[in-house]
């Protein structure tokens, strides 16, 4: 990925551990609350947010990002978006933007952005130039300053260009001049451009299952026009600041990759990026499984991310009491459970032991939870057993 790892492989004494400089110390960036949970984003680690509810997602991502890059100047905030499109976006910034009082910043259309002009022009050149190849050689009015001449004899048909290497540093000439009037016209319009709300918020967007690291650290490293060097001064009296590690906020691991290889790579690809940069990262996930902590590394790639987690917070849905497999179930009476209790009864005792009980219901819902599965307490399994013992000795 072209990083430096902070961690290789090596080998080292005790002493030289102990040598060894210690990382920044962690503090809290943001802390969310609300009804259905809370979160607390730690510096320099990564923040795992377990959610089913991906819309909300989006959101709370959202104002996370603004409130960390307000609060935090001389931090680089990156939004990276997995999942939603540009109606939500826009909805989730503008909201956050309403609850911080912040105005909202005006439009920048992608037609009036004239910097990329810049390198279009070189293929345009390029453009041009395959076009000509292919039609007859022959004098052009739109190119005076071309000079051709005639084949002779069986040759006279055919064009030759008699100022061929004058005619290309011409043409070169000619492309350098288009493109310093291009980058004229992307500075004048810089100039005229309104300045950012936030220069140091960003907003990276992966579409669906195209994730690729490179490009984002190639973004992360890329200097940035509207945001600070990485040392910089507040002002001519004031001393410099170093810049502070980015942070990163995933709204969506799962449509990221959309493969189990993705998700594996993209796990191992977050765990570079947050050792060689120290980044703080933030990753929505909509994994709720119970084995999922903070230092405890779990199944899968999520689970991968868990182990080296600072904190794991879970954001539960309206449905999530409905999800028997999101909490354990509730099994107030234990005993000793005999292997005979393990087997299904024959269906013929169950209906005589059913039509000479005086309650053949409680009977016959005891067999169904057997037939299925599901646990049964020690009193009624053994009391159930005994009946149909008694059924086949008659």
């Amino acid at each position: 990925m072209g990083l430096t790892p902070l961690r290789t492989q090596r080998v080292m004494s005790i002493e030289k551990l102990f040598g060894l400089t210690d990382p920044p110390p962690v503090k809290s960036l943001y802390s969310y609350e609300g009804t259905k949970g809370k979160i607390d984003v730690l510096s320099e680690s990564i923040t795992m947010v377990l959610s089913r509810d991906v819309r909300a997602n989006v959101r709370i991502g959202a104002q996370m990002a603004l409130t960390i890059a307000r609060e935090n100047p001389e931090r680089d905030v990156w939004y990276i978006n997995t999942y939603a499109g540009v109606a939500l976006m826009k909805d989730a910034f503008r909201e956050a933007l309403t609850n911080a009082r912040m105005p909202e910043p005006a439009p920048e259309y992608e037609s009036d952005t004239e910097a990329a002009h810049i390198e279009t022009e070189e293929e345009k050149f390029e453009k041009e130039r395959a076009a000509r190849l292919l039609r007859p050689g022959g004098p052009d009015p739109s190119r005076p300053w071309e000079k051709w001449g005639q084949g002779k004899g069986q040759y006279a048909h055919l064009w030759f260009r008699e100022n061929a290497q004058e005619s290309e540093q011409i043409e070169r000439e000619m492309l350098a001049k288009r493109i310093a009037e291009a980058a004229e016209r992307a500075a004048a319009f810089e100039a005229t451009k309104p300045s950012p709300v936030l220069p140091n918020l960003h907003l990276f967007d992966v579409p669906l299952g195209q994730w690729d690291a490179e490009k984002l650290a190639g973004a992360i490293n890329a200097p940035h026009p509207l945001t600070p060097s990485p040392c910089w001064e507040r002002g001519k009296n004031e001393e410099k600041r170093e810049r502070g590690n980015p942070v990163l906020i995933i709204n969506s691991f799962e449509y990221a990759p959309l493969n189990r290889n993705g998700k594996w790579r993209m796990a191992r690809d977050i765990l570079e990026l947050q050792q060689a940069m120290s980044l703080t990262v933030v990753v929505f996930s909509h994994e709720m499984r119970l084995d999922l902590e903070a230092g405890l590394p779990g199944r899968g790639s999520v689970g991968l991310l868990s182990g080296q987690a600072g904190t794991v917070a879970r954001l539960a849905d309206p449905f999530e009491h409905l999800i028997r497999s999101r909490k354990p179930r509730n099994q107030p009476e234990r005993g000793i459970v005999h292997e005979a209790q393990m087997l299904a009864p024959a269906l013929e005792d169950v209906e005589n032991f059913g039509n000479d009980s005086e309650d053949g219901t409680e009977i016959l819902v005891i067999a169904s939870r057997a037939k299925h599965g599901e646990a049964i307490p020690a009193t009624q399994s053994e009391d159930f057993v005994e009946g149909i013992a008694s059924l086949r000795s008659q």
